[in-house]
């Protein structure tokens, strides 16, 4: 039924937070990755997606390399900004335990509309398959794109 769903319309706009449904979620997708070899976890950075991330991080002892070019973020202009603002302290020392300080990416170039983004999701997908050869093990790589 609809009040089971973690979409919430009222919440759902500017990189939110997980709600507490999203949080059962994400634990239960630790759960269920916990024996599939995951070595590497990337995340956009937006709050959602490396809170989605963490679960998985923290019970398998991984960092999370943090990829702006997986973002979900279409801006129609002006130069990307990040748009981390975690509203719990807790949660974001959480996430900041786990972020990778070696590993970048290129920031993204913006304007960009709606093919830029398609084409840039798709070049970002192959230079993630070009970064992590198959000898690395399985990543698990969260975004909110759609």
């Amino acid at each position: 039924k609809a009040s089971d769903l973690c979409y919430d319309d009222a919440q759902f706009g500017n990189n939110p937070e997980l709600s507490d449904c999203g949080h059962r979620q994400s634990a239960w997708v630790a759960r269920y990755l916990a024996h599939k070899g995951i070595r590497i976890v990337v995340s956009s950075p937006y709050v959602r997606a490396l809170q989605t991330a963490v679960p998985l991080a923290e019970s398998q002892g991984l960092r999370i390399r943090v990829d702006e070019s997986i973002s979900e973020d279409r801006q129609s202009s002006g130069p990307f900004r990040m748009r981390n603002t975690a509203g719990s302290t807790t949660e974001w020392a959480r996430v900041l335990a786990l972020w990778d300080p070696e590993y970048s990416a290129p920031p993204i170039q913006t304007p960009e509309g709606h093919e830029q983004y398609w084409t840039r999701i798709e070049r970002a997908v192959q230079a993630l398959a070009e970064r992590i050869p198959p000898a690395s093990g399985n990543a698990a790589l969260f975004t909110h794109a759609t």
